[in-house]
């Protein structure tokens, strides 16, 4: 409720002059002398000190200032993420870190069959023998590698083939490095 508003409310009028407002200020001034009113230190919420006529529940305008600027930072950062397709928080650098290959040329994922009765997906993941021929000259057999795995969504059963994929290349790698000193990733993707 403003100033004006209150002496309204006092005198119950509508009309104030501008003597009327000048003489409430003075009367108000003259009973906060009288009753030894002086400005109040007071500490606010973020810890600042400060002199006030009136005490208000935020904490200082440095500290809002600084607040917001911190928010606005935070903003700027999050659009810019969303635009360069990253996201959010620090996260990315790793999931960049741990990126996968791919399949090699020529998988396929096929017979992903739907089975109502246990709300569930099955198929295969097949990888062709030729890649495996020339990857692992030692392994003698002219079948593809095939991976059958079962999951309640597509892309989730997509990811456990993938993954057993990945479990069979790791074991493979072992073998591999037992063999030779001198090995990269890139000589089995």
């Amino acid at each position: 409720m403003s100033m004006l508003d209150r002496i309204r409310q006092k005198q119950g009028n509508t009309q104030i002059n501008p003597e009327q407002i000048q003489a409430h200020s003075e009367h108000k001034a003259k009973a906060r002398k009288s009753k030894g009113d002086s400005p109040t230190t007071i500490t606010f919420s973020c810890g600042c000190v400060k002199q006030v006529a009136h005490i208000i529940a935020k904490a200082c305008g440095a500290c809002r200032e600084k607040e917001r600027q911190e928010k606005n930072k935070a903003a700027k950062q999050k659009t810019e993420n969303k635009q360069s397709g990253l996201p959010h928080g620090e996260s990315w650098k790793k999931k960049a870190s741990q990126r996968l290959s791919r399949l090699p040329h020529g998988s396929e994922f096929s017979n992903l069959i739907y089975h109502k009765s246990t709300k569930s997906w099955t198929g295969n993941l097949i990888i062709p023998a030729e890649w495996l021929k020339e990857k692992f000259p030692d392994e003698n057999s002219d079948d593809p590698l095939v991976f059958t795995a079962s999951a309640e969504a597509v892309f989730k059963l997509m990811n456990a083939l993938d993954s057993h994929w990945r479990v069979w290349l790791e074991e493979k790698r072992g073998q591999k490095l037992g063999e030779e000193e001198n090995y990269s990733d890139q000589e089995l993707i």
